[in-house]
Parts: structure tokens; C-alpha cells; sequence
């Protein structure tokens, strides 16, 4: 198992998301190219959704999740759970490379 393989699987964050007290399973959003966003509702620690960037390919691709296209408004706190850091606040939408 490489260490980033490890470094997910054995995240306190992501683990609590995958096992948030509403059991709903994540939905695909968007797809463009190798990229996706997900997105699930939950309950703990912070109710609300929790979106997914996912980019399954080898190279480097910007994704962008526009938050109106969610049904969500106002200030979002965005957070790396994977490297678990405050990415700071965006109001309309957020974009990944």
C-alpha cells in the first residue's frame, strides 16, 4: 500500500465523513474529463454537504464546483480533509487543480 493510499484510508476526517450518522451515500454532480465532484449530506460535526474533487487522472486538471448549481448560498468554508487544512472561504464557487 503506497503512503497516500495509507494517508487516506487512516484519516480521521475522511473516515468521519464515510461514517456520518445519516448513512447517505455520495452522489456524482459533475463529470468533466477524468474529474468529478461528489457530493453528500451530512449530519455530524458539521451538518451540511461535503463535496469530493476527484481527479483520476495522471495529469493536472482545474475542476470547479459551483455552489448555486448545489442549492447552497452565502460563505462556504472550504477544508482539505486530506491534507486536513482550512482552504479559506469562497462565496460563489471553488476551483481545484
Amino acid at each position: 500500500m503506497s503512503q497516500d493510499t495509507k494517508k487516506i484510508l487512516m484519516n480521521s476526517e475522511v473516515i468521519a465523513v464515510n461514517q456520518d450518522s445519516l448513512g447517505i451515500q455520495a452522489s456524482r454532480v459533475k463529470k468533466v474529463l477524468a474529474s468529478e465532484v461528489w457530493i453528500a449530506q451530512v449530519t455530524d460535526n458539521c451538518a451540511g454537504l461535503v463535496s469530493v474533487l476527484f481527479n483520476q487522472a495522471t495529469i493536472t486538471e482545474s475542476i470547479t464546483i459551483e455552489f448555486d448549481k448545489l442549492g447552497i448560498s452565502g460563505t462556504q468554508n472550504v477544508r482539505d480533509l486530506i491534507n486536513q487544512v482550512e482552504l479559506g472561504q469562497s462565496t460563489t464557487s471553488y476551483t481545484e487543480q
